[in-house]
């Protein structure tokens, strides 16, 4: 099976058709658990809590955006009401945490083939990965139900609609602080806080 030139998601037209298979493969990785939460480094759990991650992440990306002028009052006001709904969850499986959809292989009969890059992975509660999904489903205007329709044909994943809007607060919060921080990424930044904007005052 030959890897090198192989497509990705990104590179279909109909992406859509591939969703639900894409949420179904999510859950045999997701299957896989841990006693510990943690990222994954040279083989080894570093122990970190999600709910030390949430509160970390969280509290760096958003004093050093507030000391670029980021946020209107009324943002952060509703950034720290939206934080406040964090529900915390012990259970540790393995997540990827890099699932862009250039990350997901397509072999040469347009079958999904693997999931490439796992340099963030770790293992945190399920719904913590689903809500980056989520996120980045919604920048490319993806049908993130189709996904979660698959996902949820395997797995219930009951807790997700209690704890998506801090955990995609908190990622939004690390990507807007990274593409801040390069220059040629400005675009980007534009999009996530368009995108920030509309999750706050419509979700």
């Amino acid at each position: 099976m030959e890897l090198l030139g192989s497509k990705t998601l990104k590179d279909l037209n109909n992406v859509d058709s591939y969703l639900e298979t894409f949420g179904k493969l999510c859950t045999t990785f997701h299957n896989i658990e841990s006693k510990v939460q943690g990222r994954i480094v040279n083989d080894k759990i570093v122990p970190i809590s999600i709910k030390e991650i949430n509160e970390t992440s969280f509290k760096t990306n958003l004093n050093k955006l507030v000391e670029k002028n980021c946020f209107t009052k009324i943002e952060m006001d509703t950034i720290l009401e939206v934080h406040n709904t964090y529900f915390d969850s012990s259970k540790a499986v393995l997540c990827h945490m890099d699932l862009a959809l250039s990350n997901v292989l397509i072999d040469k009969s347009d079958s999904i083939l693997g999931i490439i890059d796992w340099e963030w992975a770790g293992y945190y509660p399920p719904e913590f990965e689903l809500a980056k999904i989520e996120l980045f489903f919604a920048i490319d205007k993806l049908d993130f139900n189709k996904f979660l329709k698959g996902y949820r044909e395997i797995s219930p994943v009951r807790n997700y609609e209690k704890m998506r809007k801090s955990f995609i607060l908190t990622h939004l919060l690390q990507l807007l602080n990274l593409f801040k921080n390069i220059t040629f990424e400005e675009d980007k930044y534009k999009i996530y806080k368009k995108y920030l904007d509309n999750f706050l005052f419509s979700n």
